[in-house]
């Protein structure tokens, strides 16, 4: 029965306990003989070799709020899976979406706390955007998929960084876009938002040590602060709202969306260590309106459960789509949540999609900073449509194989 894992991890959180409270020794040890005694007949987690040490930045300390003893202990043989029941951030009945996030924040602990070897942590992002275009001589118009590859070198003592961008052009999104798409005579140039190409632009920049990457947000969150982050829920969102109010003079409504974005930052698209991704997950099941929309598919194709949260006064929600074994996120989806500007309600509009994260002795592949000239012709053509999914994930890239 699908949600006899979520109900025994649920069970084993005391309702007293806010998700987002430190835990005390005595607790630690109380939880920890429930989880062992539960996990008794578990083989798998009792035969499991000694881990490595992690990385001082991913570095692997006990969880708070759900059970992260329980998760490591029970969960290792089992999968992620939705279900009711257990208490929410603010000691209510927790919602399905919240138990997903819960449960993943003590999986992605669990099974992150073995760092491998290596001198860099190196992961790669695909990020697309949905393009509506018209047909030809009045043929059906189509959809266009315009995308762009992010790529983040990190040294393992988190001090250096080296990052790239590159468009990779657009495709049609779907089997049936490329139908339509050859029926209109197969372009490579669209005028739709500023003009996209199938070719793509190619280098967009990129950025060694010493370069503007060094004082640049990682996405919303400064690099040299991640490390610093709390690593428990309440505090971590105490934290960001310190942020935020540096940066921004906005109401509160406003401020709450800012910390929020910040939280999917390190919980999605940041190098964060299993603790302060677990933290992210537990600020997050905290949001309203937090759903759990059971097994749906990333992008590229993957299958995964998928939690949505939802961007208020907007006709939009972001979709986290987690691996079901782990509790890591595999990429996010923006989908519409009503029928606007003539996308159906739940299409998807914009995307991110994780090509590969792991980490590799094998350095990056450019050491000074690059852009290219305004006037720099974009690459020749590219290769002939990808077979769908256009992103599939690749796991040896070759700037980032595992050393």
């Amino acid at each position: 029965m699908k949600h006899d894992i979520m109900r025994r991890l649920a069970d084993a959180r005391p309702a007293r306990l806010d998700p987002g409270a430190p835990v005390g020794d005595e607790v630690r040890a109380a939880e920890l003989a429930m989880a062992m005694r539960e996990a008794d007949a578990a083989p798998s987690a009792a035969a499991r070799p000694a881990r490595t040490p992690a990385r001082p930045w991913l570095r692997p300390r006990w969880g708070v709020g759900l059970v992260s003893a329980a998760a490591a202990a029970a969960a290792i043989a089992v999968t992620l899976a939705p279900a009711d029941g257990g208490s929410g951030p603010d000691g209510t009945a927790a919602s399905a979406g919240q138990d997903l996030l819960l449960t993943a924040a003590a999986r992605v602990e669990a099974a992150d706390g073995t760092a491998g070897q290596g001198a860099f942590w190196y992961q790669k992002e695909r990020y697309g955007s949905l393009h509506q275009v018209p047909g030809a001589d009045g043929q059906p118009g189509y959809v266009i998929d315009d995308r762009h590859d992010s790529q983040d070198w990190l040294a393992q003592d988190a001090k250096k960084r080296w990052s790239r961008s590159d468009g990779v052009g657009a495709r049609p999104a779907s089997e049936k876009d490329e139908t339509a798409w050859r029926k209109a005579g197969s372009p490579k140039r669209w005028d739709t938002a500023g003009g996209l190409s199938y070719e793509g632009t190619g280098l967009i920049s990129q950025d060694a040590p010493g370069g503007n990457g060094d004082t640049m947000p990682m996405g919303e969150v400064q690099i040299a602060e991640l490390s610093k982050l709390p690593t428990e829920a309440k505090a971590l969102r105490e934290r960001l709202h310190e942020l935020v109010d540096k940066e921004y003079n906005a109401p509160d409504a406003v401020m709450q969306r800012l910390i929020r974005a910040k939280a999917v930052e390190i919980a999605v698209h940041l190098p964060s260590g299993p603790e302060l991704r677990a933290a992210a997950y537990r600020l997050l099941a905290a949001e309203p309106g937090v759903r759990d929309l059971g097994k749906i598919k990333d992008h590229s194709g993957r299958e995964g459960y998928g939690v949505a949260i939802p961007y208020e006064k907007t006709d939009t929600e972001l979709r986290i789509v987690l691996d079901t074994r782990t509790g890591a996120p595999l990429g996010t989806l923006t989908a519409t949540t009503d029928a606007h500007d003539g996308w159906p309600k739940g299409a998807t509009i914009r995307y991110t999609t994780n090509l590969g994260q792991n980490w590799t002795d094998t350095p990056p592949p450019f050491t000074e900073d690059k852009q290219p000239e305004a006037d720099t012709p974009p690459p020749g053509p590219g290769p002939d449509l990808d077979a769908r999914p256009v992103d599939a994930p690749d796991a040896a890239e070759s700037a980032g194989t595992s050393g």
